[in-house]
């Protein structure tokens, strides 16, 4: 039996670093034992010393981890509701209970306030981010509170794009595909970044190109790195639909042909 991993919310906390937390399932050695390990973890980058106590049986716990971290892992995270500064490029079903529940006892407790009044604190547009929150947990937002948003930054942005990767050719994933939502002025690393934490089990790092590449079926050809940090827009990437990006192993491209 493979480790198991599937991911269970990726919160973007700058424009080249989002924060992971995994559900993953351990293989026993002892054949005899059937049913895996079953623990949560989060993680930040390639940074391990940034988070402690890393994987846990309980969900919940994993989510007060992140909500207040063991040490002070970056700027910015001084309070509890921090989070809700920083998109959410993917949140499973299963995290959307827990974290509507978060939400709404900020309110009772005045904590959801404090994230509006540092509004101009956290990530860039994130203001954005706490109303999408709302919306993604279907939780009312206090109209009241919006006056607290610095001006000029009480609007949803419309620019996003919804970015689907297939994968191929990756064993331990449970699932085939998974859909994104980016600015297509973020840059291409950031995508690779994001991708990467999924498979990272099956590829080496910095291996983009040899391990693994992005392949853009509507017009057939692979996404070339030009950089070791390739800073391109996504809109400068020259695909015309984001729908049909899949993420391969090496080996099961010949040349720029799948097979």
């Amino acid at each position: 039996m493979y480790l198991t991993v599937d991911v269970l919310l990726i919160l973007q906390t700058s424009d080249s670093s989002s924060i992971f937390i995994n559900k993953e399932l351990f293989p026993h050695d002892d054949p005899n034992e059937e049913k895996p390990d079953l623990c949560y973890s989060i993680n930040e980058g390639n940074n391990p010393l940034y988070w402690c106590d890393n994987w846990h049986r309980d969900l919940s716990k994993v989510i007060s981890i992140m909500e207040s971290p063991n040490r002070r892992v970056s700027v910015k995270r001084n309070y509890i509701s921090w989070w809700l500064n920083c998109r959410p490029s993917f949140v499973d079903d299963l995290m959307k209970p827990m974290l509507k529940v978060r939400l709404e006892t900020y309110y009772l407790t005045g904590e959801i306030r404090n994230a509006f009044k540092n509004a101009n604190k956290g990530f860039e547009f994130n203001a954005d981010c706490l109303l999408e929150w709302h919306s993604l947990l279907n939780v009312q937002c206090d109209n009241e509170l919006l006056k607290l948003i610095p001006a000029g930054n009480n609007h949803i942005s419309d620019d996003f794009s919804v970015i689907t990767i297939g994968f191929v050719g990756f064993d331990s994933l449970p699932y085939k595909m998974i859909s994104l939502k980016f600015r297509l002025s973020h840059n291409f690393q950031m995508l690779l970044n994001v991708i990467y934490e999924m498979i990272k089990y099956e590829v080496n790092q910095m291996s983009y190109g040899v391990d693994w590449v992005l392949y853009d079926s509507s017009i057939g050809a692979i996404l070339e790195k030009i950089a070791i940090n390739d800073t391109r827009h996504l809109s400068a990437l020259g695909v015309v639909s984001f729908d049909g990006i899949i993420c391969y192993k090496k080996s099961f491209l010949v040349g720029d042909s799948i097979y």
